[in-house]
């Protein structure tokens, strides 16, 4: 998506990505892509709600799968991400590391774990 933006904008996506969320950030990325896509959650429907109720609250590393709409703008906090996915649902949500860590630990766990690593949850 994010290699070819004008492709996808404005159009609905389904992916497997690495969600990465904390106190004033919430993204997906991939380690193969380059970029990260500021992932908003006010469209879920009701399963999908429930579904991310049941990861951890503050801060985390989970791979999920999403749909929805992806757009190319300015989005997120600060205006700091080019692009944007606009999710309708989330699912198979596997955590691959709870709270937060230091950068260097958080590397190495999405090297081993996360979309595009070695042994992808």
């Amino acid at each position: 998506m994010i290699r070819h933006p004008e492709t996808y904008n404005g159009k609905t996506v389904k992916i497997r990505a690495t969600w990465i969320y904390g106190y004033e950030w919430t993204y997906l990325h991939c380690l193969g892509c380059d970029g990260r896509v500021w992932l908003d959650t006010s469209e879920l429907d009701e399963r999908s709600e429930k579904t991310i109720k049941h990861t951890p609250k503050d801060a985390a590393i989970v791979n999920v799968d999403v749909e929805g709409v992806f757009q190319a703008g300015s989005f997120g906090h600060m205006g700091g991400y080019e692009y944007q996915l606009r999710a309708h649902t989330i699912s198979n949500p596997e955590v691959i590391s709870k709270g937060m860590k230091g950068r260097e630990k958080e590397l190495e766990i999405e090297r081993q774990f996360a979309c595009g690593g070695v042994k992808p949850r």
